[in-house]
C-alpha cells in the first residue's frame, strides 16, 4: 500500500512522559503488471502475467488477475483479498480458475471457485478455512483397464493451519516451518465419493558459524487420502510425488508406482524427504548440494516397506535483494526405464 513509510519522535513540553510521533506515509500506485518465465524438464517452458490492484475499493483489498500459458497448462485465475474483514488480523479470500492442465498422469480441464477467511492468529501462526466448488472433465492417461473420463462435481472444505518461525519467506536461514492441511469433499456425479485429503509437512534450517555461510535445511511431508479406492478417484484428486517442489531426481508426479505404459497411477498417500546444505561462495554466489527420496503409495498410509525412490543433486543459487534465483541439476539414484537420467528446475528462491 505504500512505498516510504517514515516515524519520527517529536517531545511534548507539555507532557515530558509522553512522545508524540509524526507518521508520514507515500501512497504507492495501486495498479501493477508483471511477467515471467520458467523451465523444468518436466513440464517444459511456461510463461505467465499478471495485473494487480491493491486498493480496489478504497481499503486496501488486492485484486490479481493472472494468466499462464505452458506446455502442460493454459489457465486464467483470479484472487481476491480483503483484509481485516469482520475483525482485525481477519482476511476475506476469493479465488476463481479456469484451467485445461495436461501433465504426464491425465488430462483435465477444470474450473473451480473457492472463498474463505484466514485469520492470523499470532504473529507466528496462520489459519484459514474456506469452501471449494469445482467442475471437471478429466482423462486418465495410464494404461489402467477401465479407466477413461470421468466428469464430475466435487465441493469440498480445505482448512489449514500454518506455523511460521523462519527468519526470511524466500531464503530461511534460521527457525522451522510446519502446515497441516484437511480438505473433505464429496463428487455429486459419476461417482459418488466422500473423501478427505490431508497434508502433514515440516521444514527446519540451522545455519553454521558465526558468518552464517552455510544452512542446513531438511523438509519432511506425509501426504493421505482417505474415504475412496483408488481407482475410483478421478485421476487428477489422486496424490503424487515428484518434480521440482518435491523429488527433484524424478520428473513431475513420476516419482512413484507406474503403468505398463510407463505413465502415473497415482496413490493415496506420499512420502517426501529432502535434505540439502547451502553454501555460499561469496555474497552472491551460492551451491546447493542435496539429496532427495519419497514415493506415492496406493494405500491411504506411506507404505515404508516398499521401493524408496531417491537420488542427489547440486544447485546453484545467485543471491539478489529480493530473494535466490534457483538452478538445480538432480539424478536419480533408482532409476527406472522410464526415469530421466537428468532433471532440471529454475525458479525463484528456494527448494523450501
Amino acid at each position: 500500500m505504500f512505498s516510504t513509510v517514515r516515524i519520527t519522535p517529536q517531545a511534548d513540553p507539555d507532557n515530558p512522559g509522553d512522545v508524540r510521533m509524526t507518521v508520514d506515509v507515500t501512497e504507492r500506485l495501486h495498479r501493477s503488471i508483471g511477467v515471467g518465465l520458467a523451465y523444468n524438464t518436466s513440464q517444459g517452458f511456461g510463461a505467465r502475467a499478471f495485473w494487480e490492484n491493491r486498493n480496489l475499493f478504497g481499503n486496501a483489498e488486492n485484486l490479481r488477475l493472472s494468466a499462464e500459458v505452458g506446455q502442460q497448462i493454459d489457465a486464467f485465475r483470479a484472487n481476491f483479498r480483503r483484509p481485516d474483514f469482520l475483525a482485525i488480523d481477519q482476511d476475506f479470500l476469493a479465488t476463481a480458475e479456469i484451467a485445461n492442465d495436461t501433465p504426464v498422469a491425465y488430462n483435465s480441464r477444470r474450473a473451480l471457485a473457492t472463498a474463505g477467511i484466514e485469520r492470523r492468529l499470532d504473529r507466528w501462526l496462520t489459519g484459514g478455512l474456506s469452501l471449494l466448488a469445482e467442475k471437471a472433465n478429466v482423462t486418465q492417461l495410464a494404461n489402467v483397464p477401465g479407466m477413461g473420463t470421468q466428469r464430475y462435481e466435487l465441493a469440498g472444505l480445505p482448512a489449514y493451519i500454518k506455523l511460521d518461525q523462519t527468519d526470511n519467506l524466500l531464503n530461511p536461514t534460521t527457525g522451522y516451518r510446519a502446515q497441516l492441511s484437511v480438505t473433505p469433499a464429496r463428487t455429486f456425479s459419476g461417482s459418488r465419493l466422500t473423501f478427505a485429503t490431508n497434508l502433514l509437512a515440516g521444514s527446519t534450517y540451522w545455519a553454521l558459524g558465526d558468518e552464517q555461510r552455510t544452512v542446513l535445511a531438511g523438509k519432511l511431508a506425509l501426504g493421505s487420502l482417505d474415504g475412496a479406492p483408488l481407482f475410483q478417484l478421478p485421476a487428477d484428486q489422486r496424490i503424487y510425488a515428484g518434480g521440482g517442489g518435491s523429488i527433484r531426481p524424478y520428473g513431475w508426479q513420476l516419482a512413484g508406482p507406474l503403468a505398463p505404459n510407463k505413465d502415473p497411477i497415482g496413490g493415496r498417500s506420499s512420502l517426501v524427504l529432502n535434505l540439502e546444505a547451502r553454501i555460499k561462495i561469496t555474497e552472491t554466489i551460492g551451491i546447493v548440494p542435496f539429496v532427495d527420496a519419497g514415493s506415492y503409495y496406493e494405500s491411504p498410509v506411506p507404505q515404508l516397506g516398499r521401493t524408496l525412490l531417491y537420488g542427489v543433486g547440486i544447485g546453484a543459487r545467485y543471491y539478489t535483494a529480493f530473494g535466490p534465483l534457483r538452478l538445480d541439476v538432480a539424478t536419480p539414484l533408482h532409476k527406472r526405464s522410464a526415469d530421466s537420467p537428468i532433471q532440471v528446475y529454475i525458479s525463484l528462491g528456494q527448494a523450501f
